[in-house]
C-alpha cells in the first residue's frame, strides 16, 4: 500500500516543486544577481583610415556598455550603415570583445565605403536643408552566464560631426 500512496503521490509532489520553482525562478535570478540588463551601445564617432578613388575606409566607434553585475562578451556584430535611405556599408564584426560587469569597453569596427554609393548619397545631401545623418544598425551577440543573448540596436551621428 505504501508503494502505490509513493508512487501517486510522488509525480504530484514533483510537479508541484517544478511549478513552484518555475514561478519563482525571475525572483531568484533577481536576488542572486543573475538577472540580464541588455547592454547599450552608442556610436561615438567615425575616423577615416584612408580615402582613393574608389573608396573610403574608416572605423566606426562604438561604445558598449554592461549594465550587469557579470561579465559579458559580444561574440559578433551584423551590421548596416545608412544614411538618407542609401545603404553605405553593411558587414560582420567576429572579434569577440569582453565587457567586465558594470563596464563599458570601445569596439573599433572596421567600414568600407564604395564611392558609388557616396555619389548617390552627395545627391540626396545637396537637395537636403536639415543635417543629414549616419545610421548605424546592428544586430550582436553576447555570451553570458544564463546563455547567449541577442540584442538589435539602432543609432546616429551627425554627418557634420563627422566632417569636422
Amino acid at each position: 500500500m505504501k508503494s502505490l500512496l509513493l508512487k501517486l503521490t510522488l509525480p504530484f509532489l514533483l510537479t508541484l516543486l517544478y511549478s513552484l520553482g518555475m514561478a519563482r525562478c525571475t525572483h531568484i535570478k533577481e536576488m542572486l544577481g543573475i538577472e540580464y540588463i541588455p547592454p547599450t551601445i552608442v556610436l561615438q564617432n567615425i575616423e577615416i583610415k584612408t580615402v582613393s578613388l574608389e573608396s573610403i575606409s574608416f572605423f566606426a566607434i562604438l561604445e558598449i556598455q554592461n549594465p550587469n553585475r557579470f561579465s559579458i562578451k559580444c561574440q559578433r556584430l551584423n551590421y548596416e550603415l545608412v544614411s538618407a535611405k542609401e545603404l553605405l556599408a553593411h558587414g560582420l564584426n567576429e572579434t569577440p570583445i569582453a565587457i567586465k560587469a558594470e563596464g563599458r569597453s570601445t569596439l573599433k569596427m572596421p567600414v568600407t565605403l564604395n564611392i558609388q554609393s557616396l555619389l548617390g548619397l552627395a545627391k540626396k545631401i545637396a537637395s537636403k536643408e536639415k543635417d543629414t545623418k549616419i545610421l548605424l544598425k546592428a544586430v550582436g551577440e553576447f555570451d553570458t552566464p544564463i546563455g547567449q543573448q541577442e540584442l538589435t540596436f539602432e543609432d546616429e551621428i551627425p554627418l557634420s560631426k563627422i566632417l569636422k
